[in-house]
């Protein structure tokens, strides 16, 4: 018999977050931005490139007629060519590009004015293998893996209504011992790994009191399902909750289980009447789904803090609900993952 599908929905509700001039400042915004929690800017076309030196300050002094203009995804790589029928496939022996080394991508945007007083991150859905990113000058972080999001928080450095200039440099060496990839997976395989921006990069505006955006580049939120039978299913929510603003307030959390047809089969609404700026809570949420119409029933929650971040103006976060980072990846302004006994890699061969 096959499964019904469910979406889960989670609606955060900030109170008394914001003082009165960011009040003030905030009305004066559009209304999608406004009224919107998340407002979301792609940063798809524009972008200017070229295969480069390592450093920056080489970078400076290349003329712009060695740059050139191309559009996100985009890799610098051509791989794939077949022996078999080379007439039928696109690549070709004269056209494959196998390079691999370092890579810089320059960006010129102006977000609009009204995101003032807004938290704005740098979201990459990924870069391969190693990405720096500096915007307007100022280095944001590093991130050292090539196959999932990460983000940035790109708050102190954006200048709204203004132009700014988001520079990436991006590393695809091949590993090897004393490279700069010698430590980031896959160190082999039987597979090319691309190099570049290959996935979308956008921009994301937040409230000062948002989900957590700088968890590893997930959505903040963990949902599991703790039982399940004939008469219904109960599913365990826990969703990361931040307050970047400059004072407490009061935040509800509220949490719906959505079938396929929209219907809501189960939801749950709880809040934390004393959410300190600058901190981290975790609320659990328990739903339980049942057969009938009317067979939702509310089950006992609890909202427990966590640990307020050691380095605020870094972007670091706390470490009890640290996930799992499948990829081992790590940008230097998210939490360092646990050093296992601070081991190395041995040579192989």
């Amino acid at each position: 018999m096959p499964r019904p599908l469910c979406l889960l929905m989670l609606c955060l509700l900030p109170f008394a977050v914001e003082n009165q001039a960011q009040n003030t400042q905030t009305s004066r915004t559009h209304r999608s931005t406004a009224v919107d929690p998340r407002v979301e800017m792609s940063l798809r076309d524009g972008w200017r490139f070229k295969l480069g030196p390592e450093s920056l300050t080489e970078l400076q002094v290349e003329p712009d007629t060695t740059w050139t203009t191309v559009s996100v995804p985009h890799t610098w790589n051509r791989v794939g060519y077949y022996k078999d029928a080379p007439e039928s496939h696109i690549n070709t022996a004269q056209n494959v590009v196998t390079t691999q080394g370092v890579g810089w991508y320059r960006l010129v945007f102006t977000p609009p004015a009204n995101v003032a007083g807004l938290e704005s991150f740098l979201q990459f859905d990924a870069a391969s293998r190693i990405a720096t990113v500096w915007l307007n000058g100022t280095i944001l972080g590093t991130h050292r893996g090539g196959f999932s999001r990460f983000r940035l928080n790109s708050t102190a450095a954006l200048k709204p209504g203004q132009e700014n200039t988001l520079t990436v440099k991006v590393d695809n060496t091949k590993p090897a011992l004393g490279s700069s990839t010698a430590d980031v997976l896959p160190l082999t395989g039987d597979f090319f790994v691309y190099g570049g921006l290959y996935r979308p990069v956008s921009l994301v505006f937040t409230r000062k009191m948002h989900l957590d955006l700088m968890d590893y580049g997930s959505s903040g939120v963990y949902a599991k399902t703790t039982s399940i039978g004939s008469s219904g299913a109960q599913v365990q929510v826990r969703a990361r909750v931040r307050n970047d603003g400059g004072q407490s307030g009061t935040v509800v959390l509220r949490t719906l289980l959505v079938d396929p047809q929209g219907h809501v089969g189960g939801q749950q609404e709880q809040s934390a009447d004393e959410m300190r700026r600058h901190h981290s809570y975790s609320p659990l949420c328990n739903e339980r789904q049942s057969s009938s119409s009317s067979g939702m029933s509310m089950l006992s929650t609890h909202m427990r803090p966590l640990l307020p971040p050691r380095n605020v103006s870094q972007g670091a976060t706390d470490e009890p609900l640290k996930p799992r980072n499948p990829d081992d990846e790590i940008a230097t302004n998210q939490p360092k993952p646990r050093d296992w006994n601070n081991q190395k890699r041995l040579p192989t061969g």
